[in-house]
């Protein structure tokens, strides 16, 4: 079957083809959602998700509490509406008078910020002071292959902002050794012990 897009109606029935197919198809207050690429990455583990294939998850998303990058990566996923058959039993204790979706609904900065073209540019010029707090406060995770997050939209300042940890440690450690080796000839036995010992603790 050929993917649905996040306008498309989905009944029972295509919700369980698809399932069948092999895609973790979950259904969240009456919307539909594809876990598929995000399961391998979700941080209890796929068997929570492969437990709610073709099932409303609504009641325990809830009970977990999660948080609101939680709701932004789920709304990301959403490929219909489920289709309410007189079969559905829609529990009004299950969904709560406001729709969790609802809290991420109206925030302005992510219309003002495209991650994929140059973050630090947008927030010092489309942002004002409470978007900018909420910008700076709000969690950022990539976890979708695809996924990107660009801080310069020049290519050689966005190479330069982003390096493998162990490259700090190659660039500086003969630096520091040269310096040990300076401070050998020049120190005390006792001060170059507590220079190297301070080092390390400021490190």
């Amino acid at each position: 079957m050929e993917n649905k897009t996040s306008s498309e109606v989905l009944s029972r029935t295509e919700i369980n083809q698809l399932s069948r197919a092999g895609r973790a198809i979950v259904i969240f207050e009456g919307e539909v959602y594809d876990a598929t690429d995000f399961k391998g990455t979700h941080p209890g583990g796929p068997k929570f998700i492969d437990d709610y294939v073709g099932k409303d998850m609504t009641e325990v998303f809830y009970e977990e509490e999660h948080t609101k990058i939680a709701l932004r990566m789920l709304k990301d996923m959403k490929i219909g509406t489920l289709e309410f058959s007189n079969s559905d039993q829609v529990s009004q204790d299950t969904v709560t008078s406001h729709s969790r979706m609802e809290e991420i609904e109206g925030e302005e900065w992510r219309k003002k910020v495209n991650p994929k073209l140059g973050t630090v540019w947008q927030v010092f010029t489309n942002l004002d002071h409470e978007e900018y707090n909420s910008f700076i406060n709000d969690p950022k995770h990539l976890t979708r292959p695809g996924d990107e997050h660009i801080m310069f939209a020049n290519p050689v300042l966005e190479f330069f902002s982003r390096t493998p940890w162990y490259h700090v440690a190659l660039f500086w450690t003969p630096i520091a050794l040269y310096k040990l080796y300076q401070g050998s000839f020049e120190l005390s036995p006792l001060e170059y012990l507590m220079t190297i010992l301070f080092a390390i603790v400021s490190w």
